[in-house]
């Protein structure tokens, strides 16, 4: 995976450091591979939003506060993971116009910050990028955007959007390089992203506008996997 891109965004430089410090202090015990970003108003971070995967706003800032400031931001990027900081408890509403993925007070506490971060970095998954071929053409594509993936003799098949890429690779040998949290096969040919799982019922998978149908002996294995799948990362689709 490449390197996770946090932001912090406050106009008082002491709040920024502070923050800092106590990111700093986790990434460092978890072993965590991120960049921090400083900014010290709306304007810095909405230059550099299509960066960023997380970021710790702060509400009260003069000129662009961080209700206008979110909602930029939201215009270039939409996974950008959110968490707003205030002083002013009745502001947490407003930040449901951004969709805020989290909420911490100031002044700041060491655990409100790093739990918010925890539950941020959880929904990081599939970013890491995989190799598939497209009219002989090379792509690295995160796994997150492979939808599909179909075995055949000697290669297997990736729908990945609208596109179908291929790659001169083993099912097995792939499964092995997949996220084990994302994909799950159904059956001997038929390999399924669970977060563009949009509906299962009986056995009965659809992904998009198709249906796929899960063997029965990997039904109930599927369907346990499913369940704890939508519990722990439901909110990142």
């Amino acid at each position: 995976m490449g390197k996770i891109v946090i932001g912090i965004c406050d106009d008082v430089q002491m709040a920024v450091m502070q923050i800092c410090h106590i990111i700093e202090e986790h990434l460092q015990e978890t072993g965590i591979d991120a960049k921090l970003l400083q900014f010290e108003n709306g304007r810095e971070v909405i230059e550099r939003a299509e960066e960023l995967d997380i970021l710790f706003l702060d509400i009260e800032m003069p000129g662009l506060d961080g209700i206008e400031t979110g909602k930029e931001i939201r215009k270039k990027n939409t996974d950008c993971k959110i968490i707003m900081a205030t002083s002013k408890i009745e502001r947490f509403k407003e930040a449901f116009k951004i969709a805020a993925f989290r909420f911490v007070s100031k002044p700041f506490f060491e655990e409100e910050i790093i739990d918010a971060l925890f539950d941020a970095l959880q929904t990081m998954i599939g970013l890491e990028p995989i190799e598939f071929y497209e009219k002989r053409i090379s792509y690295e594509i995160p796994q997150r955007e492979v939808c599909i993936v179909i075995a055949y003799d000697s290669f297997v098949e990736a729908l990945v959007g609208k596109r179908r890429m291929r790659k001169d690779i083993s099912l097995k040998r792939l499964m092995e390089i997949l996220d084990s949290r994302l994909f799950y096969q159904i059956d001997r040919r038929y390999v399924v992203n669970l977060l563009h799982v949009s509906s299962y019922q009986n056995g009965e998978i659809i992904v998009g506008e198709e249906k796929f149908i899960v063997s029965r002996r990997r039904r109930k294995e599927f369907e346990k996997v499913y369940r704890e799948f939508d519990v722990t990362y439901g909110g990142v689709k």
